[in-house]
């Protein structure tokens, strides 16, 4: 955007030195091309101009599209009960760094989550960070989880032997274990 605005910048200085050029030296032929030369640059400000205004509508128009998209997702996430069944196998625990839950394997790993929650939120989803009594972080009423993307999609709920989680970040596991789920946890 700021090469758009250095060409429009250019093309209004060339604008202003032609019309600072003394005219009363010039023939009465030249003052009439100067002047044609003058309502051509005219024009092709004025043009570059409605350039410049209409990617700007695009670009809105397409983050609006982007932010409605990420509130539809966030809305079917929060419509979904967090505690909507019962899992009766192997919990994950710091003891056991990996079990088997209701969606595949589960392990864990413990990491600033202030960007994962900024990214959240630049996508439209709303809800709290916090760190549950047994360590397991959360946004809202969903455990934070890590997954593969192409299993899990970003912002799908999946259940977890902790509970229902969101998937809201991915790592280089996922890529060797497309079917493992990170959890974040303070342990």
């Amino acid at each position: 955007m700021k090469k758009v605005y250095r060409i429009m910048a250019v093309a209004l200085a060339a604008l202003f030195m032609t019309i600072m050029i003394p005219a009363a030296n010039v023939q009465a032929d030249e003052a009439a091309d100067l002047a044609a030369q003058q309502e051509q640059l005219a024009a092709a400000n004025y043009l570059l101009y409605t350039q410049i205004l209409e990617a700007n509508e695009q670009e809105l128009a397409r983050q609006q599209e982007a932010v409605a998209q990420a509130a539809e997702q966030a809305a079917k996430a929060a419509a979904t009960p967090a505690a909507s069944y019962s899992w009766r196998g192997p919990v994950l625990t710091a003891y056991h760094g990996s079990v088997y839950g209701p969606s595949g394997k589960e392990v864990y790993y413990n990491m600033n989550m202030s960007g994962v929650v900024s990214a959240l939120r630049r996508k439209g989803y709303s809800g709290n960070y916090w760190v549950r009594n047994d360590g397991v972080k959360m946004f809202g009423s969903y455990i934070m989880v890590a997954a593969n993307y192409g299993v899990h999609p970003y912002g799908s709920i999946v259940q977890t032997s902790l509970g229902a989680a969101i998937v809201c970040d991915t790592g280089t596991f996922a890529r060797s274990y497309p079917n493992c789920l990170d959890i974040a946890t303070s342990w």
